[in-house]
């Protein structure tokens, strides 16, 4: 509970900084930043009279795409809108991201039937069609020193992630799909058939393989986990949204704070879309207007290898996909956004920006600050009241009490319920007067 009643010697001031595969086309050459020029945050600091700062600023972004040939409309779109989602968390400069993507597998046939790298006697020799679930693509284009496979804040991010995610100006976005050819040995098989989410999302915080070796330094142990799904298949790995959840729950956990440290959103076939098509004269199934034709998961049934029996029109149920199920699962209850956005949406950009907000508030939120010393109390009719009290500012501007709370047991002073999109540059500031006078130093963190 917030306890203002506060002291009346030396004023202690604690500030915390809050603004705070394939040959790449030659278009796409991006350079990674000096070494010197990396940011370096601090996540824990004491000052000479313990006060400690405990929050962490770090949160680690997965992107998990669907690169069948049936997306190729719906990653130009993505690719469109993706900056519209980061910077919603990039413009607070106290923020320290890692971004990376990998794409889709198929439990079904990657190894059985599609190969990991076409053979050299194929028309693709040495094409990679898959690697480990949950490992990151490697950038095209980007050149980094440490040879990592995501970017950060002093990366040019955002020019190197729209193009990256481009099919137009990255072509390993998209994968027609191959199977075998026993009439023409020089087809290699190629492009997921049956499309599998969740194994690279579980993949990609519990296969030590993945983290300790083209991940390194991707996933930081404590930083919040955000996950996108963005496919037009349900997921088709076996896996229950439930036992999805709370393995990668359980994966990013804080074992010092009982805050939930993962959330997923997808951009897929949602509840309530109209799918279908018609035929025309040729046979061709094609979408009717205000229908979708989402990947064949969703059709009716499989006539033959490649042909599927599609209604005219139907609508999705709410148990029909699982990945709109397990997204739902890791938001929370009293959350006024849906954390599944609609694939067939012609814009979505609006509310990817919604998600990247709601990525800056989880990050920022419950700041926890531990003071060494108790402040004094002071009565509002004190004359040391407006001056000597308990007071917490966002730079110059005094933060209202509903968001910060006085904890006397710590003590400790936790921040909560902030607008951070409104301070992208300021200080935080803590103002008061300790009970022990032998412990009123002054000292800022910056």
């Amino acid at each position: 509970m917030k306890n203002l009643v506060k002291a009346s010697l030396a004023l202690a001031t604690l500030s915390i900084l809050v603004s705070a595969c394939s040959n790449p086309d030659p278009a796409m050459t991006f350079a990674a930043p000096p070494p010197e020029k990396k940011i370096e945050y601090g996540l824990v600091e004491r000052t000479a009279t313990g006060l400690v700062q405990t929050f962490d600023t770090r949160v680690d972004v997965l992107l998990i795409i669907d690169d069948s040939s049936s997306m190729k409309a719906h990653t130009t779109n993505f690719s469109k809108n993706i900056n519209a989602f980061v910077d919603g968390f990039a413009t607070s400069k106290l923020i320290d991201f890692h971004i990376g993507y990998t794409f889709v597998h198929d439990n079904q046939r990657y190894g059985p039937v599609v190969p990991q790298t076409c053979g050299a006697g194929t028309s693709s020799p040495n094409y990679v069609n898959w690697e480990t679930p949950g490992t990151l693509k490697q950038i095209v284009g980007f050149t980094s020193p440490d040879g990592r496979r995501y970017l950060t804040r002093e990366d040019d991010f955002r020019t190197i992630l729209k193009a990256n995610l481009d099919p137009a100006l990255n072509p390993l976005m998209i994968k027609d799909f191959k199977n075998p050819d026993e009439k023409d040995p020089t087809v290699c098989a190629r492009g997921a058939e049956y499309e599998d989410s969740f194994t690279p999302l579980v993949g990609a915080v519990k296969n030590q393989e993945v983290l300790n070796g083209a991940n390194k330094g991707f996933r930081r142990p404590g930083a919040l986990f955000v996950a996108i799904i963005i496919s037009d298949a349900k997921d088709e790995s076996g896996m229950k949204p439930q036992d999805v959840v709370e393995s990668v729950e359980g994966a990013t956990r804080d074992p010092e704070s009982t805050k939930r440290k993962f959330r997923l959103y997808t951009v897929a076939v949602t509840p309530g879309t109209k799918i279908g098509c018609t035929r025309n004269s040729k046979g061709v199934c094609v979408p009717t207007q205000g229908v979708c034709k989402p990947d064949p998961a969703f059709a009716t049934r499989e006539i033959s290898p490649g042909s599927y029996e599609w209604p005219t029109s139907r609508v999705v149920t709410e148990e029909e996909n699982p990945l709109v199920i397990a997204s739902r699962m890791t938001e929370d209850s009293d959350s006024k956004i849906d954390p599944a956005l609609s694939i067939c949406s012609d814009d979505y950009g609006k509310q990817l920006a919604v998600y990247g907000y709601q990525v800056q508030t989880d990050t920022l939120n419950d700041m926890e600050l531990n003071m060494a010393s108790r402040p004094q109390e002071f009565a509002k009719d004190s004359p040391d009241y407006a001056t000597k009290r308990l007071q917490v500012f966002i730079g110059t501007v005094p933060l209202p009490e509903k968001n910060w709370d006085y904890d006397l047991s710590g003590p400790t002073i936790r921040i909560h319920d902030v607008d951070w999109t409104k301070y992208p540059n300021e200080k935080i500031r803590v103002s008061y007067t300790p009970v022990d006078e032998t412990k009123n130093t002054v000292k800022v963190i910056n």
